[in-house]
């Protein structure tokens, strides 16, 4: 459900999840529906899931930090 404000930094709807309106039961049931019915489409998901994963890791934030803080290197 969309009941967070991040939840759209960590999930791309129809890429690597789905994001459903809030408490849409409806939207819910049809969607899981869906990937219970079409393997190839949950494959792909779980697959896109484990890459956007991956750029939550701590190492790939700390790369991150440092890509956008060594301009000012040597300013403070």
């Amino acid at each position: 459900y969309d009941s967070f404000a991040a939840v759209n930094d960590m999930i791309d709807s129809g890429v690597n999840g789905i994001v459903v309106s809030h408490f849409n039961k409806k939207s819910y049931v049809f969607n899981l529906n869906r990937l219970m019915s079409d393997p190839q489409l949950l494959m792909r998901m779980q697959n896109s899931a484990i890459r956007k994963a991956e750029s939550f890791r701590i190492d790939a934030i700390a790369k991150r930090w440092y890509r956008l803080l060594l301009p000012f290197k040597g300013v403070i």
